[in-house]
């Protein structure tokens, strides 16, 4: 049974760390707020997208092996009414 969900951000090219931890019976969000630790990818959404894993630690305490990732999406509001986004090509080569 899962006790607590850990949660990992993309700090350079596929090393992923741990950023926070949420406990199995709490609200199922997660907002990531760490911005002093592993620079230059501070998890600042006004900067970039950024990728994040997840990892289950069950009642017995074993971690689980980490998750595929999701990668939020970064937009840019162009004070025209519209948007650009920025790494829209990088999405081509994954299949939702």
């Amino acid at each position: 049974m899962a006790d607590t969900f850990y949660v990992y951000r993309e700090i350079t090219n596929n090393n992923y760390q741990i950023i926070g931890k949420v406990p199995y019976d709490s609200l199922s969000i997660f907002i990531d707020t760490v911005r002093t630790l592993y620079l230059p990818n501070t998890g600042d959404p006004r900067i970039t997208s950024f990728k994040y894993k997840l990892a289950i630690k069950d009642t017995c305490g074993n971690l689980g092996q980490p998750s595929l990732f999701h990668k939020t999406i970064f937009l840019q509001d162009q004070l025209n009414g519209n948007f650009n986004w920025s790494n829209k090509n990088y999405y081509q080569h994954y299949y939702f």
